[in-house]
């Protein structure tokens, strides 16, 4: 499988962490350009447009994106939408059935709350404690690789491309990462309370399944041949989430099959207008011709437990670790995610969540501006700013800051699974495999011009003192776990002591 391409990338992601510079680093991750849903997410003005969240990843975003860069965030989602129909008649790859998808419901767009039948168990705590004796056997997760298999996709190999990790175990009482279960069961009463990032992108898992036989033979960046398979990706933010997420569309304008699936579309909190066309409809919905209070158009309710969560949900149930060509059942998927260095990652979140592009709505960002970059005479400055305020008021201050870890088991929905997670630096081999250019950069958050300031974009690794390292460390100890836990290093190692099994 693209043997080259893994060679390439194996000396960049040896260490499992680097500058975003190195990899081309789209940070655009954050984009989640409407899903498959349907729900363009788009929050209003320029909110999450363009790709998948719009999310300039700011900082060191290289949004790889080779095709469709000067498309709208709807103009995708029609795009998604006639390939899926297209799709759903085409032979299907991988086996002889096709991978099935749970049938959307004949309800709209992932609009309405499932019945109060619906299986609701993802949200229920996870308990903090279990009898002792569960945990003296307790069972950590298969992290070998696949036998007599060569790919990108088969984690735990000495290339160390990726590596096998299992959210469910990590975040259980006798797992790794039972500290931090309060953090989860948080974002579990949130996601129930429909208050979870209100005013951020749409979590999506785009998928594709790539058959040899049916995909363009002439692909512009495919040099040794389509690779048998069926993968999907849960997109983490600032990690080059957005040009992955586009490259799994544009796999399907080269003869894959594949959607874009919804986990969650968070609510819109009301905003005051910010041109002419906005005042004028806000002034239509207000007046009373029928003598009743009319709704907003800035306001929406986050959709919880309803058909988009139940399809994904579903579709997660086949998540399996790397298959042989002719092992493939027909719900099996691998599912990947990509992480990036926990310092590195939060410069690229402070340029995202202070009004880059497709954040701009996320009613936060002239606060963050206000207390962090106005009055600051250097990046360094700034930066130790936003720490602070970040540990004042948590990670639950805007989407991007949300730890990694935290993000991995939402978007799984807590499910005991495997997933192959990537190194940073690995994004421009997966672009490869998915026919993209891995070279391009849509967005440039070090780009003069691109973000609010200056201070911003020229914010760099480089800002950190030990003091402030040390403080970051701490805020997100929950991310240099999970990276310990893989065998991947990142900034925190010098800093913080780590539990063992």
């Amino acid at each position: 499988n693209n043997n080259n391409n893994n060679n390439k990338s194996e000396d960049r992601s040896e260490n499992g962490n680097g500058s975003a510079d190195e990899a081309g680093d789209d940070d655009g991750d954050d984009e989640e350009s409407g899903d498959e849903e349907g729900d363009d997410e788009s929050n209003g003005d320029d909110e999450e447009s363009g790709d998948e969240e719009g999310d300039d990843e700011g900082d060191d975003e290289d949004d790889h994106d080779d095709e469709g860069d000067d498309k709208s965030e709807s103009e995708v989602v029609k795009e998604d939408k006639a390939k899926d129909k297209d799709n759903n008649v085409a032979e299907p790859p991988q086996t002889q059935k096709p991978i099935s998808i749970p049938p959307k419901e004949p309800t709209e767009n992932n609009s309405k709350s499932a019945d109060e039948d619906v299986d609701r168990s993802s949200g229920e705590p996870i308990p903090l404690t279990v009898p002792e004796e569960e945990c003296v056997s307790f069972d950590h997760g298969d992290t070998s690789p696949t036998q007599n298999v060569t790919s990108i996709f088969n984690c735990g190999t000495v290339y160390k491309n990726c590596e096998w990790y299992f959210p469910g175990k990590f975040f259980h009482p006798c797992g790794i990462g039972k500290e931090f279960i309060p953090k989860i069961n948080e974002m579990k009463e949130l996601y129930n309370s429909k208050s979870l990032w209100l005013n951020g992108p749409p979590i999506v898992i785009p998928w594709a399944s790539i058959d040899p036989p049916k995909m363009r033979k002439n692909a512009q960046f495919i040099s040794t041949g389509w690779n048998k398979h069926n993968i999907s990706m849960t997109h983490v933010h600032k990690t080059g989430g957005t040009s992955l997420v586009m490259a799994f569309s544009n796999v399907q304008g080269m003869g894959a099959r594949g959607t874009r699936l919804t986990v969650y579309m968070p609510g819109k909190l009301p905003r005051a207008p910010t041109n002419a066309k906005q005042l004028k409809q806000k002034a239509a919905m207000s007046r009373d011709r029928d003598g009743g209070a009319k709704r907003s158009p800035y306001q929406s309710k986050s959709n919880i437990y309803g058909p988009g969560f139940q399809r994904a949900s579903k579709f997660l149930d086949g998540a399996v670790k790397y298959r042989k060509r002719d092992e493939w059942g027909p719900t099996d998927h691998t599912l990947l995610a990509v992480v990036r260095d926990p310092a590195d990652r939060f410069i690229s979140a402070i340029g995202q969540a202070t009004g880059a592009f497709g954040s701009s709505g996320n009613g936060v960002a002239k606060d963050l501006v206000t207390e962090c970059v106005d009055g600051k005479e250097t990046s360094k400055e700034s930066l130790r700013c936003f720490i602070d305020l970040v540990k004042t008021n948590s990670t639950w201050t805007e989407v991007h800051f949300t730890p990694m870890a935290m993000e991995i088991s939402f978007a799984t929905i807590y499910k005991d699974i495997p997933v192959a997670v990537f190194p940073f630096q690995m994004v421009p081999s997966l672009m490869l495999e998915l026919g993209s250019n891995p070279n391009m950069k849509k967005k440039d958050g070090h780009q003069k011009g691109y973000r609010k300031s200056d201070i911003l974009t020229n914010m760099s690794m480089d800002d950190y003192d030990d003091d402030m390292m040390k403080s970051l460390c701490e805020i997100y100890k929950m991310d240099a776990v999970f990276f310990h836990h893989l065998g991947m290093e990142n900034s925190c190692d010098p800093h913080l002591d780590y539990p063992t099994i």
